[in-house]
């Protein structure tokens, strides 16, 4: 037989189908020994396969690492309880404006609005615990308006406006490392604007706390104004979702956002949104 580009084409084709079949087989299978080992402990959270799937793609369907993952978060849940956290609680995080949800990408996925210019370090251990909390009520907040899967992921709006020495926070670097444990395959993307050389050495301390994967979704926009705001509203989001000073129309910024807390099982595990029909098995 003659070999031509075509054919090699589709014995390719055919190939990577046997392969995608077979890889399907395999995460399902994943799937369902993981669902069985955390069963007997954690009987209604398991219901939930999108979470699941989540801490399985996070340890690349490793199960042991995958069940020692959930349980970790599990237990930090439990000591934490990040979902009984009030809005009175951290009214006066809120009130600085450094963090809040606003708008939507094309895909619904919630876009958390970060200015990292309104955020001082902390004083003391109550100022440490106090920063802690805002970081857990912001996230539960997000996983409450998560979309279905595929998208049930968050995007991250990082502004470095008016940001100096004064508003760098290692501890803060460090609490937010331990977002890639407890919310797993939640951050879609992270778009830093307004970078500069202070930039340059944060993300070198950053690179080394931070989880690569996570690293790999960040994406500096280092231009001028005019141009950041002109690509947002190609690449992020569409002006209605997107702030004015980020090339939007809106002019709806309010961090004073009512808590809506996820519906919960009795072991305080955060259910994500939707159920398991819309996964897609890498």
């Amino acid at each position: 037989m003659k070999i031509t580009t075509k054919s090699l084409y589709l014995n390719y084709q055919k190939k990577s189908a046997r392969y995608s079949i077979n890889q399907y087989l395999y995460n399902s299978q994943m799937l369902k020994a993981f669902s069985s080992s955390l069963s007997a402990d954690y009987p209604e959270d398991v219901e939930c396969k999108v979470t699941l799937v989540k801490f399985l793609r996070a340890r690349k369907w490793d199960l042991p690492k995958a069940e020692e993952m959930y349980r970790k978060k599990m237990t930090w849940v439990q000591q934490r309880q990040p979902h009984l956290i009030r809005q009175e609680d951290v009214q006066s995080s809120i009130d600085t404006g450094k963090a809040f949800w606003h708008g939507t990408d094309p895909n619904k996925r919630p876009i958390l609005v970060v200015r990292a210019g309104n955020h001082f370090a902390a004083s003391g251990p109550d100022g440490v615990e106090q920063d802690l909390k805002f970081v857990f009520y912001i996230m539960e907040l997000g996983m409450s308006m998560l979309p279905p899967p595929p998208n049930n992921q968050i995007v991250v709006l990082y502004d470095r406006a008016n940001f100096s020495r004064k508003n760098f926070d290692t501890s803060m670097v460090k609490n937010f490392s331990c977002l890639g444990d407890y919310y797993p395959e939640t951050i879609h993307s992270v778009h830093i604007i307004r970078a500069n050389w202070l930039f340059s050495t944060l993300r070198a301390i950053a690179a080394k706390i931070l989880d690569p994967v996570f690293m790999s979704k960040l994406q500096v926009w280092n231009m001028t104004d005019e141009e950041m705001r002109k690509e947002m509203t190609e690449k992020v989001a569409s002006k209605e979702n997107l702030l004015k000073d980020h090339g939007g129309i809106s002019t709806g910024e309010d961090p004073k956002v009512p808590y809506h807390p996820t519906s919960l099982p009795k072991q305080f595990l955060t259910i994500i949104n939707g159920d398991d029909s819309g996964v897609k098995h890498e």
